[in-house]
């Protein structure tokens, strides 16, 4: 935990709907007409369309409807999409609001003209299809007993039984090979377990295996709002050089104003990173080693400084790896440590081995405090 100025950061609560999934098979349904796709490279992302497989608790999986979008993107030199429009669909209006949200965030291949990035137009379908149409009966039967198993543990978990909620959670990823959103919904549901138990180390980990299944199927300000689950964590674990860029991360989804209360606390942790004050964290190993013996145990902790001294606390510390952008560093482990690590090495972090749940303090500061001082 961090040991400065005795902050105060309360945890805000993880929540947020899934709209959307991606899936691999094809509509049975009518499809655009070849007018709307004029050029080699439409036809070919014509051949490369989505499928959105609608959620079976979404009102307009109840109404039985399916369809499809065309839309017509503008891609901008970095790849991202400047403007997005609706050519046609079908049902007229019912996805279109769907289809906008599936692109926004996509990143594309640009154009190149004389060797560089240049702005491109294109063209795709985005189609919508029942999920009970995939995969046939088993798999519906299937995909009922994963929602009520999903209603089961979210009671436990309103009721506090942590234990049976776990228990679901873990006979819900034995029933059958669950699909991407499946999948979210575990690992969501996880998080949800650990926090509730006081294991935050375990609820940030699979916040973020949350937010990587589910990069490509949610929208801007769903995205944003699992960012900020996982920022209050990092907060609530003292991880704050984490938590600072979880935040850069966050800010870039363009959801926030410099006055959001998110954005306030980045400010006073930024200011408070900045200083030339030591900045000291407790931590322990806490987190599994997958490849090491079942009695051992590992910590990552993200730098911000130049310079970190770490010091046992109990247990048995083996090695510590610290690993940047543009360097690796290995090291057997004594009583206490200072390492220092130059700038250009970029972003680094300190990966310690040893003794499982052994304890450490680790104390950042910069090598010349004075030359800080005056940039």
């Amino acid at each position: 935990m961090l040991n400065i100025q005795s902050m105060s950061l309360g945890v805000l609560t993880l929540f947020f709907t899934l709209f959307v999934c991606p899936a691999a098979q094809a509509l049975q349904t009518g499809m655009p007409d070849e007018k709307y796709f004029t050029t080699d490279s439409q036809r070919e992302t014509r051949s490369q369309s989505d499928q959105v497989i609608l959620d079976d608790l979404d009102g307009l999986s109840e109404q039985g409807k399916e369809g499809w979008v065309v839309l017509e993107i503008v891609i901008a030199e970095d790849g991202g999409v400047e403007r997005a429009t609706i050519v046609e669909s079908h049902p007229p209006g019912v996805f279109d609001e769907r289809a906008m949200r599936q692109v926004q965030n996509r990143i594309y291949e640009p154009a190149i003209v004389n060797g560089q990035p240049s702005r491109r137009t294109t063209r795709e379908i985005i189609t919508f299809q029942l999920q009970k149409s995939v995969g046939g009966p088993e798999m519906l039967r299937l995909r009922t007993k994963f929602r009520k198993q999903l209603d089961r543990a979210n009671t436990a978990l309103s009721k506090g039984d942590y234990d049976e909620a776990a228990a679901i959670a873990e006979e819900m990823e034995e029933s059958f090979a669950p699909s991407l959103y499946e999948q979210f919904y575990i690992m969501h549901l996880k998080a949800n377990i650990a926090n509730g138990k006081g294991e935050i180390g375990d609820a940030i980990l699979y916040t973020q295996r949350a937010i990587d299944i589910s990069t490509n199927l949610l929208d801007r300000p769903t995205r944003a709002e699992l960012y900020k689950s996982l920022f209050a964590l990092q907060l609530k674990a003292g991880r704050i050089p984490e938590a600072m860029l979880t935040f850069e991360t966050l800010w870039q989804l363009g959801t926030l104003s410099p006055d959001d209360p998110y954005a306030q606390t980045y400010a006073m942790l930024k200011g408070l990173m900045e200083s030339n004050k030591p900045m000291v964290y407790t931590e322990e190993l806490s987190n599994a080693c997958h490849s090491c013996e079942e009695t051992k145990g590992m910590s990552t902790h993200v730098l911000y400084r130049d310079t970190f001294h770490l010091e046992l606390t109990s247990g048995e510390i083996d090695r510590l790896e610290v690993s940047c952008d543009y360097n690796w560093q290995e090291h057997n482990f004594e009583n206490e440590m200072t390492i220092f690590s130059d700038p250009a090495y970029g972003q680094c972090k300190v990966n310690v081995y040893g003794e499982k749940n052994a304890g450490y303090k680790l104390t950042e500061t910069w090598a010349n405090s004075a030359e800080h001082s005056q940039r």
